[in-house]
């Protein structure tokens, strides 16, 4: 399922790694053709359906392999109901490494009462390189087969067994497809009696009704099961389109008879996290060319942010991010000495050699895990390292602390991207282990300002004054985007953010300043003129209400009863100041504003003496929007985009 299902069915078994042997672990059979009927009748528009997701595994602690050992069952069923989802539904996907090693896949293809079996040994299997939000996964290769045969009408069962070693932290997998109906949906985890499990679940509320969990003991093992199916009737309740979809966060809390310090389980954050450190500590040492460049770097400085902006940016010139990771899962980090020889690393990598730097500076410095978007919203109460998919840095100044991004160029100390700070994360600082907040003036959206100077001719010429300037986030992303560009595309790119979009001009060279001024705002600025007159009349000249295009348009998707974060949404305002020719006046001042439904619109044209002038504003109020708001929020700007259009009119002086 080369599409819809396999980047969800290979996120998945990605980051499931964990299971045991399982001498009792039954997969549920295939649901009742009576349901599976009904189930399919409701969803004929639909090319795929889900009949059964499911996974089981049944863990065990081993210290030998220093993490959850043991084995995991998947199952999925779908029937394909259109051609045009045929290559998708026979594409198989699959996943083996050394810690997730795949032991078998079984295909049956189902048509009416004959059943075709396809192993994993007679299927010819394509192996790739893993690739996840950018980084590539070192730890195992990647796997897909087309199954030949599956036709329209077809049902498609797939069977996947995994031996696994040395797992840190229970997998959360997502319960149900947003974007495809499903009829039964499941997990069910297996642990030895006397284990203490805690989990939690996340999801729109509506959704969260929906699941049902149930514990149960079989063959001395307790059994935690969560289903999420459709009616009994086969019908799924639907939010605009989206199916209900719920993720498990669960944790072994305490591991019975075999509790030992580590990773994998623990009662707490504060636990779990020194159990980490003592796993990493001994990566921090620092090799004595480290030891020299680091006095180099700082010789002659005081202050303890003046040392902490030295050593970050020499990391940012001397190394570059490479997103490659083997080994214990993606949780331990190379040693700093290894990725200062090398000059690349990942999260993990560049950020131990900052902390090792900073430390052979005489400054206290410690790990951050963070949980960013591309792996959910944390779960604060259950303490279970496998939610974390990146990792920073925390460096204490002497007054207070600030967090270091070792993966971002062109950015000042103690400023971090948005994504960040989706979450809490978790500082492992000795004695004070547990979750903080990344303050938000750490990573604000930042501004985006437009300012337009410029002269009308009466013949209808108009000469211009473009700049733009953005600081935050918004700077940091567009900084960092130019930074990689050839002089032709970048020369491209600020013509295209500054040319107005309603007239055809001719514009000079542009210039990016603050490039190398990490604390200052990015500010891009040329000259144009208009290539042709204005359009006009005997009686008037007009000019287009928007010379630089503005972008109402916002991601607004969200779950019928969850919430929009506003946050990292920057703050636009435009100013113009356009001198006219003697004796042409506005025909008409205007000014528009809203200021309901957590934003705010505003939009004032008026004239003073010569001058044409203009403010807009457009600014997010409130940090969160609930889902019915988010409704009113893009109606509001639908409304502003159609405000924008048209022209202002600029009367001629009156002739006798």
């Amino acid at each position: 399922m080369t599409h819809r299902f396999g980047g969800l069915i290979l996120a998945a078994l990605l980051a499931w790694p964990t299971c045991a042997r399982a001498k009792g672990l039954v997969p549920p059979a295939s649901p009742a053709d009576a349901a599976v009927e009904r189930f399919l009748d409701g969803h004929r528009y639909a090319g795929l359906v889900i009949i059964q997701d499911w996974a089981g595994l049944q863990v065990r602690y081993s210290e030998r392999q220093g993490g959850l050992a043991g084995e995991k069952i998947e199952i999925l069923e779908y029937r394909v109901q259109d051609r045009s989802d045929l290559e998708e539904a026979s594409t198989v996907y699959a996943y083996d490494s050394h810690r997730f090693h795949l032991k078998d896949v079984e295909v049956q293809i189902l048509r009416g009462h004959d059943v075709q079996r396809f192993r994993r040994k007679d299927l010819r299997w394509m192996e790739i390189t893993s690739r996840s939000d950018g980084v590539v996964l070192l730890d195992g290769t990647s796997l897909l087969a087309l199954v030949p045969g599956i036709l329209v009408g077809d049902r498609v069962r797939i069977r996947y067994e995994y031996d696994l070693k040395g797992i840190h932290g229970l997998p959360c997998p997502q319960l149900g497809f947003h974007d495809t109906p499903y009829l039964q949906t499941g997990y069910e985890v297996r642990l030895p009696e006397g284990y203490t499990l805690v989990w939690g679940a996340q999801g729109a509320a509506s959704s969260q009704e929906r699941l049902v969990h149930t514990t149960g003991s079989i063959d001395g093992n307790t059994v935690h099961s969560w289903r999420l199916d459709a009616d009994e009737d086969g019908g799924l309740p639907t939010c605009r389109d989206r199916f209900p979809s719920v993720r498990i966060i669960p944790h072994v809390q305490h591991a019975g008879k075999d509790q030992r310090d580590d990773i994998s389980c623990g009662r707490d954050w504060r636990q779990t996290g020194n159990a980490y450190l003592k796993r990493i500590e001994g990566l921090f040492a620092p090799s004595e060319e480290m030891i020299r460049q680091a006095g180099e770097i700082t010789a002659g400085l005081t202050d303890q942010l003046e040392k902490i902006d030295r050593i970050y940016a020499s990391v940012q010139q001397r190394c570059h991010y490479l997103g490659l990771y083997e080994g214990a899962g993606g949780l331990i980090p190379v040693p700093a000495a290894e990725v200062f020889e090398l000059g690349f690393g990942d999260c993990k990598g560049l950020a131990t050699l900052l902390i090792s730097l900073l430390r052979v500076a005489g400054i206290a410095a410690h790990p951050v895990l963070v949980c960013t978007p591309a792996a959910g919203q944390l779960a604060p109460d259950i303490p279970n390292l496998a939610q974390f998919n990146h990792f920073i840095a925390w460096a204490d100044t002497g007054g207070g602390g600030i967090f270091l991004d070792g993966t971002v160029d062109f950015c000042p100390a103690g400023f971090v991207p948005a994504v960040d700070a989706a979450s809490p994360v978790l500082l492992l600082r000795p004695g004070a282990i547990g979750l903080v907040e990344i303050p938000g003036a750490a990573w604000d959206a930042g501004d985006d300002q437009q300012v337009v100077e410029g002269r009308l001719e009466a013949d209808g010429l108009l000469h211009l004054s473009l700049a733009r300037s953005m600081s935050g986030n918004l700077g940091l992303r567009w900084r960092n985007g130019l930074a990689s560009l050839d002089r032709r595309r970048k020369r491209e790119v600020v013509r295209e953010a500054l040319l107005p979009g309603g007239l055809a001009v001719r514009g000079e060279e542009p210039e990016v300043l603050g490039m190398d001024e990490w604390r200052r705002p990015l500010t891009m600025q040329m000259t144009a003129t208009s290539s042709r007159p204005l359009p006009a009349d005997d009686h008037a000249i007009y000019l287009p209400r928007n010379l630089i295009p503005e972008k109402w348009a916002f991601d607004s998707d969200v779950d019928c009863d969850g919430q929009l974060d506003l946050r990292r949404r920057p703050r636009r305002f435009c100013t113009w100041s356009i001198e006219l020719p003697a004796g042409f006046v506005l025909a008409a001042p205007d000014s528009t504003s809203l200021a309901k439904d957590g934003l705010q619109l505003a939009l004032r044209i008026w004239q003073e003496g010569r001058l044409l002038k203009l403010e807009r504003v457009f600014r997010f109020t409130q940090d969160f929007a609930e889902a019915e708001q988010v409704a009113a929020m893009r109606q509001a700007l639908a409304d502003a985009a159609r405000g924008e259009a048209g022209h202002i009119e600029l009367r001629r002086p009156a002739h006798d």
